[in-house]
C-alpha cells in the first residue's frame, strides 16, 4: 500500500540533530497508520529540498470520517495516539480544576474544557488542545472562535508538534496565553502574545503562580503547587 504523505521536519530547534519524517499510509477514506523515521545529521549536514506542492492534503471532511484521534494541520493529519501516561491526565485535571475556579470573567459565556474537544480553525486545520478558555456558545461540534488562553500538557507522543507546529499555529492564530507543562520536570513556560509575537514570559515552577489576565473583565491563575 503506497505512502502518499511525507512531512519533513527540522528538529535542530530542540537541539536534537537528526530529521524527522512522518509517513501518513492511506487507504481512502480511513488513516490507517502512521510512520515515524529519525534519521542521524551529522553536523554540518544540510536539509534536503523538499516539494511541498506534491503532498497528500487533507480536510476538515475527510478528518471527520477517520478512527481513532487525529489532529489536522495545514492539510496534514497528526496522530494523538499512544495514549498518554496517568501523569500527563494528572496534571492536565488539575491545571483544568485550577483555571475553572479560579475563573472570574463577566462574560459567562467563557468557560474551561479539555481535551478532546475540537476547535476547527479553517477547513484543513483542527486541533484538540488539552486544554482551553473559549468563549463562545456553539451547537456544532466543534469551536471556530480563537481561545484566549490554551494550554498543552507534554508527552512523548506530542511533545515535538507542541513546541514547534501548534506553537507556531497558536502565535498566527491569536491565542494570547499558551502554555507549554513538562510534567515530568514539573516546569510550565508562559508566552504572551505581543504585537503578533510570542513574547516568552518566564519558567514556572511548582512554587509559583501563573495569573492570565484575558482582559479588564476576565482573569483566571494557576497555583502550580496545586498541579503538581
Amino acid at each position: 500500500m503506497p505512502f502518499i504523505a511525507l512531512k519533513l521536519r527540522d528538529n535542530a530547534v530542540l537541539g536534537c540533530e537528526f530529521i524527522r519524517i512522518s509517513a501518513i499510509e492511506i487507504a481512502a477514506p480511513k488513516v490507517l497508520s502512521l510512520m515515524v523515521i529519525e534519521v542521524p545529521l551529522s553536523k554540518g549536514d544540510f536539509m534536503a529540498a523538499i516539494d511541498y506542492d506534491s503532498f497528500q492534503y487533507y480536510t476538515y471532511d475527510q478528518y471527520m470520517t477517520w478512527d481513532d484521534s487525529w489532529e489536522l494541520i495545514d492539510g496534514v493529519p497528526y496522530a494523538m495516539s499512544p495514549a498518554p501516561y496517568p501523569l500527563h491526565q494528572k496534571v492536565l485535571f488539575n491545571i483544568s480544576k485550577e483555571l475553572d475556579n479560579n475563573l472570574e470573567c463577566s462574560n459567562d459565556v467563557c468557560e474551561v474544557y479539555i481535551s478532546p474537544v475540537d476547535w476547527k480553525i479553517d477547513e484543513t486545520t483542527v486541533v484538540q488542545p488539552d486544554i482551553a478558555l473559549f468563549c463562545e456558545e456553539t451547537e456544532k461540534q466543534f469551536f471556530s472562535k480563537t481561545p484566549p488562553l490554551v494550554v498543552e500538557v507534554l508527552s512523548k507522543a506530542t511533545a515535538l508538534k507542541d513546541v514547534t507546529t501548534k506553537k507556531e499555529l497558536y502565535e498566527r492564530t491569536g491565542v494570547l496565553y499558551y502554555v507549554i507543562v513538562e510534567p515530568n520536570t514539573e516546569i510550565a513556560d508562559v508566552y504572551t502574545l505581543t504585537d503578533g509575537n510570542y513574547l516568552h514570559l518566564g519558567k514556572y515552577t511548582k512554587n509559583d503562580t501563573m495569573t492570565f489576565d484575558i482582559d479588564n473583565d476576565c482573569t483566571t491563575s494557576i497555583d502550580l503547587l496545586k498541579v503538581f
